[in-house]
């Protein structure tokens, strides 16, 4: 990862500013995602989404990566959901993937979570690999 970039919580980052990152992130993605804010808004509160277990990386003070995760306690388990995971275009192939899939695994065993879930196009075969090589099943 380039010295300038930055891994941090999302905790302090506003809605708005990761949906910005989410639709430049998903703009020349394989499957079409149009998602004006109040759409957005809507996915964050049918999934759960909680930027409190969510993670990104900053050029400066742009949010140029992320994981954003949903978070349930059911049936005594602590469990995230990848709720998006995306990098802008001109960030990509640079191993910040691999950098923020590392720490948020780390950030969430420091938490006692007990699971992370996630889904990813068959086509994408990147994703399928940054995520085997994390340990990841399907």
């Amino acid at each position: 990862m380039e010295k300038y970039m930055q891994i941090r919580s999302l905790r302090e980052v506003s809605f708005e500013k990761v949906h910005a990152a989410f639709t430049e992130a998903f703009s020349d993605y394989e499957v079409q995602i149009r998602m004006p804010f109040e759409k957005f808004m809507t996915m964050v509160k049918i999934r759960d989404l909680d930027l409190e277990y969510s993670i990104g990386c900053f050029d400066g003070e742009k949010l140029v990566s992320f994981i954003v995760c949903g978070y349930r306690a059911a049936h005594g388990k602590k469990l995230c959901y990848d709720g998006g995971t995306g990098t802008i275009k001109e960030y990509r192939r640079k191993g910040i993937g691999g950098d923020l899939l590392r720490r948020l695994i780390e950030d969430l065993k420091c938490r006692n979570v007990d699971g992370l879930i996630l889904e990813v196009l068959e086509s994408n075969l990147p994703a399928i690999e940054l995520y085997k090589k994390h340990g990841f099943i399907t």
